[in-house]
């Protein structure tokens, strides 16, 4: 027997009948957001497949159902843009590719493809490696702001091994920007009352001089490479490729467009990766049995870890750490004509929020949801679970074209940490995130690391 057809949106339900969280007048949830957002996310959990929310001078509707998530990224992707949040972070990215659309997108998608290729990964990732064991290697025993740490970290490796430039002073600098910046995003002023970029409000005058700090960056960068020409075989790294790439009709980059990805790369190769490496450290803090399995899979090999050995545990823990706090915590998406979500009718131009955060954390997903269980990742629960209901690097056409390398990334600075150190809490300890263009620490997260 056929299964019934779905409804068309004349067919639907209007989009009013759909649970809503509404909030106060005029701020609606903004306040609850400002003031817990984990609470905020977890208000969504029981209200159904979708749930329309009012905050601040937007209005989100949350799909929590891995179909409708599914619907959105893959089945239906060509009839979805990233819309009006994303167009607000061009300010930021530029045209890069995380906020480029149509056939600018595909074009740069093509182009860029090939340096992200496994076998691309692979090439970087001896280069990484070598780097991680260094400043591991030189980490003292003591507390550390660890936060602080991973972002210096993974920025070197962005710069050092992508770009193949020194870091010199360019960290402090990058990272403040990229903080001031980022954290604009999900200010009061951006949520109750955005308003032109070229107002010259505080807030959008610290944007523009952090911006100004960053494009000086990378400026630079690329300027180094144009002197000093390209490489290619095993020497060639990421910005080689880049520079080196054609599309279908010969053509390269554009310069404006080559800036854009270089800035959209330096920033999104290291914040992502860092904060994922945070959340996880400090859950195995938490979880001492955990992080002494990893530690015994790592002194089976007797040697520092390898990009090619494999490491199931330090997989595991590294996945259940990306399932709690999955460093992009919401994903936009508009749709370009009246569709139907969930029954309802959802007219063109709505904001659609797919929350990771919220949808890999859902009980009737996974067992024991809130709780740090590595050894749930088996590889038949694994491929068990319904593709959308875990989805920290998106999905679809548009999944994150850096995912094979911030996994590789991860699990080496994992392993080179836990083979040197016993990762344990401090009288300070906290981790206190709030979510912006990604998750972000509120204050510092410091945790003690000892010789083991």
């Amino acid at each position: 027997m056929s299964q019934p057809s779905a409804p068309s949106p004349a067919e639907a339900a209007p989009l009013s009948a759909a649970p809503t969280l509404r909030g106060l007048p005029v701020i609606g949830m903004a306040g609850h957001f400002l003031r817990d957002p984990f609470g905020y996310v977890q208000r969504l959990r029981g209200k159904g497949p979708l749930v329309s929310v009012h905050i601040g001078a937007y209005r989100i509707l949350y799909l929590l159902d891995p179909e409708l998530i599914g619907q959105v990224l893959l089945r239906d992707a060509r009839h979805h843009v990233k819309g009006i949040f994303v167009e607000r972070s061009q300010a930021l990215f530029g045209l890069g590719l995380v906020t480029s659309e149509g056939e600018l997108w595909r074009r740069q998608r093509s182009l860029m493809a090939p340096a992200f290729h496994p076998r691309a990964v692979n090439g970087f990732a001896d280069r990484m490696n070598h780097t991680v064991q260094a400043v591991v290697g030189a980490m003292r025993p003591g507390p550390h702001s660890i936060a602080d740490e991973m972002n210096a970290l993974t920025l070197r490796l962005a710069l050092e091994m992508l770009f193949g430039t020194t870091i010199g002073g360019d960290g402090p600098t990058v990272s403040r920007a990229f903080t001031v910046m980022s954290d604009y995003f999900s200010s009061a002023e951006e949520l109750l009352l955005p308003t032109p970029m070229s107002w010259p409000t505080p807030g959008h005058r610290r944007f523009h001089r952090a911006f100004a700090d960053l494009s000086r960056v990378v400026d630079r960068i690329i300027a180094e490479r144009r002197a000093r020409g390209l490489a290619s075989g095993p020497e060639a790294d990421l910005l080689d490729l880049l520079l080196g790439a054609r599309d279908e009709q010969g053509q390269p980059m554009s310069d404006a467009q080559l800036h854009d990805e270089v800035r959209t790369l330096v920033l999104a190769a290291h914040e992502t990766t860092a904060i994922g490496l945070t959340c996880t450290l400090f859950l195995l803090a938490q979880h001492p049995e955990v992080q002494a399995e990893a530690q015994a899979e790592l002194d089976a090999l007797g040697r520092p870890a390898l990009p090619t050995d494999p490491l199931p545990a330090l997989d595991r823990i590294f996945k259940e750490g990306l399932r709690l706090f999955p460093p992009v915590p919401i994903i936009f998406r508009e749709p370009t004509e009246d569709v139907v979500l969930g029954g309802y009718r959802v007219p063109k131009g709505t904001t659609l929020g797919l929350a990771p955060w919220a949808v890999q954390r859902d009980p009737a997903l996974f067992e024991a949801a809130d709780q740090f269980r590595p050894a749930r990742w088996t590889p038949e629960w694994e491929r068990a679970l319904h593709r959308f209901a875990f989805f920290p690097f998106g999905g679809g056409p548009r999944v994150c074209v850096g995912a094979a390398m911030a996994m590789t990334e991860a699990r080496l600075v994992l392993a080179a940490l836990l083979r040197r150190f016993r990762v344990g809490l401090t009288q300070n300890s906290a981790l206190k995130l709030f979510p912006a263009i990604t998750l972000r620490p509120t204050k510092p997260v410091e945790l003690d690391l000892q010789l083991r």
